[in-house]
């Protein structure tokens, strides 16, 4: 919701900085550096580090003379680099004060960052803006009159939407009104609070209901219809079949990937059950706007799946602010790596390896509130293993949102 204070400041850093490098194969594609620049993330602590993360790794492995498939851990440890790993041109405004559930006096606590946490917030970012800014409007305001100062480039937004609560609608409104002063836009829908609102009685199954879905979907399709901006769109398989049931998944006619539309999904169905293991999943669908006869039904046209296995081993997690915190990750991730040029498959290789070491190495503080991983070099270089290893295991099946629809109960 500090996404104007956040963009505000952003202007300023825009004007001082201005960091591209040279990006060569990956994994298995060639990296376009074209949309390289400065990015705006309005968000919380999670998201920030995320984006940094994988932004670092995509030039770690971008500079590696040997072929990725025979890169090995010694190759990376051997360069010459700095003590830490360098900031990435992100711009970060925290919309989220972390804090936990009422104390006995109906107080709420905050959380006290870790120094390592403070640490790697000054390593990774060019630009940390204040949080004091209140509705994510106010925030968009600010920014657009800050922005107008800037001609030569847009910057890159990544933020959250609470999908289907009223303040996503208002973040939904301030974005269709200032979409275009943005070159990328990388959307997290987030339905966090419609889940913990079923908390007392979710069986795992439908998240919305058709009639939400359809409203929801429609003002997403209002959102990305007509945007000049590339885009990239990050949700759970949930609120994704709930949208292909209600026949509102947006059709964005290019901005979700050209002549596919490509949506990054959180978590996974297998056997007909809703699970989340780490996996990454990108839904391919590529719609004939030509034919009225279910060419734009994403239910019948030509659809592609392509699932990305978690390169860690499993962990079960039952702490919801930790879930949380590990798909945020995973979405800021792979808005960076859309937004900078990275092909799809391979930015759902990075954001699923980012993802992998927020559960491996993500802990608790005292308030059982998320410490994210520290950003130093040993969890870069962890990544980028983490990524090869992804790039070599994914796994494609036409017509597996078709699939996944009807097991998990939708007619």
């Amino acid at each position: 919701m500090a996404m104007v204070a956040m963009v505000a400041i952003t202007t300023a850093l825009f004007l001082l900085v201005r960091c591209a490098s040279a990006f060569a194969p990956p994994l298995r594609t060639t990296i376009s550096n074209k949309n390289k620049g400065s990015m705006i993330v309005v968000g919380n602590i999670n998201d920030a580090l995320a984006a940094a993360m994988a932004l670092c790794v995509q030039d770690v492995l971008s500079t590696t003379i040997t072929p990725p498939q025979e890169m090995h851990k010694e190759l990376l440890k051997e360069r010459q680099r700095s003590p830490v790993p360098p900031a990435q041109p992100i711009a970060f405004f925290h919309t989220q004060t972390p804090s936990v559930d009422q104390d006995s006096d109906g107080q709420s606590q905050q959380q006290m960052l870790s120094s390592e946490t403070i640490s790697s917030l000054q390593n990774s970012l060019l630009f940390l803006g204040p949080s004091s800014i209140d509705g994510f409007e106010q925030v968009v305001a600010n920014a657009l009159q800050l922005l107008s100062r800037i001609s030569d480039e847009d910057p890159m937004l990544h933020t959250s939407i609470d999908f289907g609560c009223a303040e996503g609608s208002e973040t939904m409104h301030s974005l269709s009104m200032t979409r275009d002063r943005f070159s990328f836009l990388g959307l997290n829908l987030k339905t966090t609070t419609l889940s913990r609102n079923k908390s007392d009685n979710d069986d795992g199954r439908f998240l919305m209901s058709r009639e939400s879905a359809g409203e929801w979907g429609n003002r997403l399709h209002t959102l990305l219809d007509g945007s000049h901006a590339s885009a990239a769109v990050t949700m759970d398989i949930r609120t994704h079949l709930a949208l292909l049931q209600a026949n509102s998944l947006p059709r964005s006619r290019g901005v979700l990937g050209g002549e596919t539309d490509r949506w990054a999904i959180t978590d996974n169905i297998q056997d007909g059950m809703h699970v989340d293991n780490g996996d990454g999943l990108l839904l391919e669908y590529q719609f004939n706007y030509n034919d009225p006869f279910g060419g734009c039904d994403p239910l019948l046209c030509p659809s592609v799946g392509s699932i990305v296995p978690s390169p860690s081993p499993s962990q079960s997690q039952s702490n919801l602010s930790h879930k949380e915190a590990n798909n945020d990750a995973y979405a800021a991730a792979y808005s960076a790596m859309i937004g900078s040029g990275a092909d799809f498959l391979e930015a759902v290789c990075i954001a699923t390896s980012v993802k992998a070491i927020f559960r491996e190495l993500g802990r608790s503080d005292g308030n059982e509130l998320f410490c994210p991983p520290p950003y130093t070099w040993k969890v870069i270089d962890k990544i980028a293993e983490y990524s090869l290893k992804a790039g070599e295991n994914v796994r494609q099946e036409d017509g597996l949102s078709r699939k996944m629809y009807k097991e998990f109960g939708y007619r």
